[in-house]
């Protein structure tokens, strides 16, 4: 009889369950500003041409900086933080001048940007990726 109580209660409980979750023609659930940032920083990173030919555009850099500065406003406190170290090696790359001064910044924040990359990327894939 106890074995029995434990799988109507297990019944009753999977059930309610069922009730509760949404269904399956519901609506998606609303895309978080981060997300939106995200994505509107995506658009820009597809529309950026850092080079033309022979010639490096370091304003060019410079926006995407600026771009990935923007994105971390909204962003929460660990991805923030990565948006700002791609930003800041973006903003000082395209403040370089020279291709020579841009790849000894790159070098200096090398790693950090590495780290921030996989953060960035970790995110998009986990929390946006079905609303791009």
């Amino acid at each position: 009889m106890r074995t029995f109580r434990v799988l109507v209660v297990a019944a009753l409980a999977a059930g309610g369950l069922a009730v509760l979750a949404p269904a399956a023609n519901a609506s998606a659930p609303a895309v978080s500003k981060t997300c939106k940032s995200l994505n509107t920083l995506s658009k820009e990173l597809d529309k950026a041409d850092v080079s033309s030919g022979k010639n490096f555009n370091f304003g060019e850099l410079k926006a995407i900086g600026a771009a990935f500065h923007k994105a971390a406003k909204v962003a929460p406190k660990k991805l923030k933080s990565a948006l700002n170290t791609i930003g800041d090696l973006y903003a000082g790359m395209g403040d370089a001048g020279n291709v020579a001064d841009a790849v000894a910044a790159y070098g200096k924040n090398g790693q950090k940007f590495t780290k921030a990359i996989q953060t960035y990327s970790t995110y998009l894939a986990t929390n946006c990726l079905a609303t791009r």
